[in-house]
């Protein structure tokens, strides 16, 4: 057998899960589109209309025999089916989407969508926020190093104005927002 159809065959079978889901979607797909396609439709149709609303049927009249009683019936008619589609049912109407006149004219078109900040933008803000917003007053060394900051004593770990504090050195510390780290010293 050919190779690459070997490979082919082994990765499509290598879970074994997603291979069965598959082959019955698969199945299931087949089997829908082959009786859509090869269904024999009938060529005429019966319409039965309901029964009206406004018949009455009669009360039985003194004289008559009141175990009968007229009761409704329903008319059937024929309707004639055509002998293929006038209209595919998968094509898009287009005249029921009407075609924007500014559409060639890029003055009035709209913008997309807001400009992008780079990466590089929004880490230098990050680490002027931290900059502005975190006062470190002290660092302690120690079992386990601790920082003051904004009047906060804190530990590695702890989170303040929304920056954890990763690292306490001697006379500063690292914080991290976002996956961006700023170094603050005294």
């Amino acid at each position: 057998m050919n190779p690459q159809l070997q490979q082919l065959i082994h990765r499509i079978t290598a879970n074994r899960k997603r291979f069965v889901v598959m082959s019955v979607l698969t199945g299931a797909m087949m089997l829908l589109w082959g009786r859509l396609l090869l269904k024999q439709v009938p060529r005429d149709a019966t319409a039965t209309p309901p029964i009206s609303a406004a018949f009455v049927p009669a009360t039985p009249a003194d004289d008559a025999d009141a175990s009968h009683v007229e009761v409704p019936t329903r008319v059937s008619e024929p309707v004639a089916v055509a002998d293929h589609l006038t209209r595919s049912i998968f094509a898009i109407d287009t005249g029921r989407y009407p075609i924007n006149p500014d559409w060639d004219d890029p003055s009035k078109q709209q913008a997309k969508s807001a400009p992008t900040t780079s990466d590089e933008e929004i880490a230098r803000r990050i680490r002027a926020d931290a900059h502005s917003l975190l006062k470190l007053q002290t660092t302690v060394s120690g079992d386990p190093p601790r920082a003051m900051i904004n009047d906060q004593v804190l530990s590695q770990g702890d989170i303040i104005g929304g920056y954890r504090l990763e690292r306490i050195l001697t006379r500063g510390v690292i914080v991290a927002k976002e996956g961006v780290k700023a170094r603050i010293d005294m």
